[in-house]
């Protein structure tokens, strides 16, 4: 039975909430304002004659919430900043090595020095090593293949200049360059002799076999044939992930014009919905599927014994849209870029007790993504190395980092469902997790990741007959008043003298949320995260920012 305790005076109430249901819903105003309807006894952090402007912030912190109660986005927030110094540590592996993995930028010189000088498959190679600080050869065949590829890949914006967090240092901007060139198309003959010194080096072809097999687990499924498929008509080096979003402009738009007026995200919330494509992640998928089918959760929100209204549906659909672009900008190096009463004050107020906003569903899928990708760096790297490898300078290891990650929201899920008095969640197995999660929640107002700016934007298919780049771009967040309410209240009982007389009113509760505000425009060439922040700095509106970002960088 899940049920608290109530006390004033002599009296207290007894509140058992087994048999309770709620709802919840945004308020149809837009803004986060208006009386709070719980009282001091349950939330004494609400201020109930203050009233929450509503203008577009750059971080969770500078929506200035209280840590009473914790917003998806807030989470969410602690997720994508955690999840870009993660990647930027695995960065630091996959290029420079640790433990028993050497790392490309090692055995990749060995491989150069295999593959016959003049080939273009060479040039490609050379030309990679230039973005990382070598000469340009000397011998001029081989130098002239290595200028042919850097003055095209120079030329193409959308594949050359770095973006999120490989903009941070140099190292992550060289990393960025290096294996987006090293992601280009070549033809069968091109490739040959690459594939041809893979196999006569066992020792380099088992090294190449093993950076792959790594990115696809922690992005996804390569979306081309690598060199060693002698079959293939076009080939990559490093060939780039696949997603679900790829697949369906592929679809949609592989062989026809984007239309006007089109925008993915919404067809992305429709054809999930209606089945025309699934989240759940295969066999082979990598840590990006299982983040998006996380994602996917906010669209079919469900918990027993709450139902979520039509404007907070509609709320969570927008999130969705923005955690689509921060995830999708995490992994922004590899993945594949398409073509294509007020009355006298009873003595008791019961309201629902909710800390976390209610969508378990959506944590649990958090937590499992972030055990998914443990298990494929145990395999993949060794506990050597996820066990010593910080996340960032002076921080705990990868695995400590990750479990820390996975528990944390693994403890948002069951708080919740303890709070909608779901009895599975008050096992004992899920204590660990929510003294973890309440631990996080008690200081998160001063937790530094919340402070991270959110406004960044991503490409997400190139629209080859405009000769332009679809941006996906979060502008902010926007606060929102979420009203939880009883559709069937608990059960309660007074004890203490004269309780019959005693007056209990059950009321609803209204608490903040975050609201992501995110457009799709089209640009010549994605803008970096601090020019897209400039623009919101200087144009304030999502109409005025976007008009500003519409065909960013024409060329002049």
């Amino acid at each position: 039975m899940s049920s608290y305790c109530i006390r004033k005076g002599e009296h207290r109430l007894v509140v058992d909430t087994t048999g309770q249901r709620l709802r919840a819903e945004v308020d149809p105003e837009g803004g986060a304002d208006g009386p709070a309807l719980f009282d001091e006894d349950i939330d004494e952090d609400f201020d109930s004659e203050g009233a929450w402007p509503a203008p577009l912030h750059s971080s969770v912190t500078a929506a200035g919430l209280t840590s009473s109660f914790v917003p998806l986005v807030a989470l969410a927030a602690k997720a994508k900043a955690f999840d870009d110094r993660l990647m930027a540590a695995l960065e630091g592996v996959l290029h420079d090595g640790a433990g028993e993995f050497e790392g490309l930028y090692s055995w990749l010189p060995r491989l150069r020095g295999a593959v016959e000088a003049g080939t273009v498959g060479r040039g490609l190679l050379d030309a990679a090593a230039h973005l990382c600080g070598e000469p340009v050869p000397t011998p001029t065949k081989q130098r002239l293949q290595c200028r042919r590829w850097l003055a095209k890949f120079k030329k193409d914006p959308s594949a050359s200049r770095p973006l999120g967090i490989y903009t941070q240092t140099e190292a992550l901007a060289d990393a960025f360059r290096h294996d987006r060139l090293l992601q280009a198309q070549l033809d069968l003959d091109d490739a040959e002799p690459l594939r041809l010194a893979l196999e006569s080096h066992p020792d380099l072809l088992l090294r190449y076999r093993a950076h792959l097999a790594l990115i696809a687990r922690i992005t996804n499924p390569l979306a081309h044939p690598s060199v060693l498929d002698a079959c293939a008509e076009n080939v990559r080096f490093l060939p780039p992930s696949d997603a679900l979003e790829n697949r369906l402009v592929l679809e949609l738009f592989g062989n026809a014009p984007v239309p006007d007026g089109f925008e993915l995200v919404p067809e992305l919330v429709a054809q999930l919905r209606a089945g025309g494509v699934s989240s759940v992640p295969e066999d082979d998928d990598g840590w990006y599927a299982h983040q998006f089918h996380a994602n996917a959760a906010l669209l079919e929100p469900s918990a027993a014994g709450l139902e979520y209204g039509p404007a907070y549906c509609r709320e969570l659909e927008e999130t969705f849209g923005a955690l689509f672009t921060l995830t999708r900008e995490t992994h922004v190096k590899q993945l594949d870029i398409p073509v294509g009463g007020a009355a006298a004050s009873p003595e008791f107020l019961v309201a629902p007790r909710v800390s976390v906003e209610p969508v378990p569903t959506y944590y649990e899928r958090v937590a499992a993504a972030y055990g998914f990708l443990s298990e494929q760096l145990v395999e993949h790297l060794g506990p050597a190395v996820i066990d010593t490898v910080p996340v960032a300078f002076g921080g705990p290891s990868i695995r400590n980092a990750l479990l820390y990650m996975e528990l944390l929201f693994a403890g948002a899920a069951a708080a919740s469902r303890r709070e909608l008095a779901q009895p599975a969640a008050f096992e004992s197995r899920h204590d660990a997790a929510v003294a973890v999660f309440r631990s996080w929640q008690a200081d998160s107002v001063r937790d530094p990741d919340l402070s991270v700016d959110l406004r960044v934007a991503v490409p997400v298919y190139l629209d080859r007959q405009r000769q332009t780049v679809r941006l996906c771009v979060t502008l902010g967040v926007e606060t929102r008043s979420l009203d939880i309410e009883f559709v069937e209240p608990p059960r309660y009982a007074v004890h203490g003298p004269s309780s019959d007389d005693t007056n209990v009113e059950t009321v609803g509760r209204r608490v903040t949320i975050l609201a992501p505000i995110t457009i799709e425009c089209d640009a010549y060439e994605p803008p970096s995260r601090a020019e897209v922040r400039a623009l919101c700095e200087l144009h304030k509106t999502p109409a005025a920012i976007a008009d500003a970002l519409d065909g960013w960088r024409r060329a002049s």
